[in-house]
């Protein structure tokens, strides 16, 4: 048999006991609380979003440097096999170079064009047969080998092998564009000969 358990109806006196045990937090405390958590959640997103916006600079800073060096390599490629025209002698921060590449018997024409930031680095070819059969400035239209903002600036200058030859070294300068100022990476070419 089951015994049916009576509950106990309580009387005013134990209800105002039970109501005045139970605490919660009162409406300053809650408010107190609130503010605190959107400081700290204001102060984490501000931390946060300068640090994306360094990382998003440094990493523009990265691929521009990859950048230059993949076309500063290949532009190497190009120039260690290639005749430059015996005058003049040497040359300093030119905007632009012409060659003959002995290796595919083109002419090649590299050249900074545009100012600054604004500028991008391009090459030609053109059928030739040596360098006296390059034409000064090239004849066909220059192809992109960066895009606009990768480079602040490039410079070819020439030097030569001996005092009174043609051009037997090149060097190869670029501004790199990053964060700040741009960095600069250079390298020189000997020519083969």
């Amino acid at each position: 048999m089951k015994k049916h358990q009576k509950i106990k109806k309580l009387s005013p006196a134990n209800k105002k006991t039970l109501h005045s045990t139970k605490r919660g937090f009162s409406l300053v405390e809650s408010l107190v609380a609130v503010f605190i958590f959107s400081f700290v959640a204001v102060m984490l997103t501000g931390s946060f979003s300068g640090f994306l916006k360094r990382y998003a600079t440094a990493k523009k800073a990265q691929r521009s440097a990859e950048s230059a060096h993949y076309v500063m390599n290949l532009m190497v490629k190009t120039i260690r096999n290639s005749t430059l025209p015996s005058l003049p002698i040497s040359f300093t921060n030119q905007s632009q170079i012409r060659m003959f590449d002995n290796s595919s018997g083109s002419c090649v024409y590299y050249r900074y064009q545009g100012i600054g930031i604004n500028g991008r680095l391009q090459t030609a070819t053109v059928a030739g047969a040596d360098i006296a059969s390059c034409p000064v400035i090239s004849p066909t239209p220059y192809s992109d080998l960066t895009v606009v903002g990768e480079f602040v600036n490039f410079r070819f200058s020439g030097v030569p092998s001996e005092a009174g030859t043609s051009v037997g070294k090149v060097v190869l300068r670029a501004d790199v564009a990053g964060s700040g100022d741009a960095s600069q990476i250079q390298t020189a070419v000997s020519l083969r000969q």
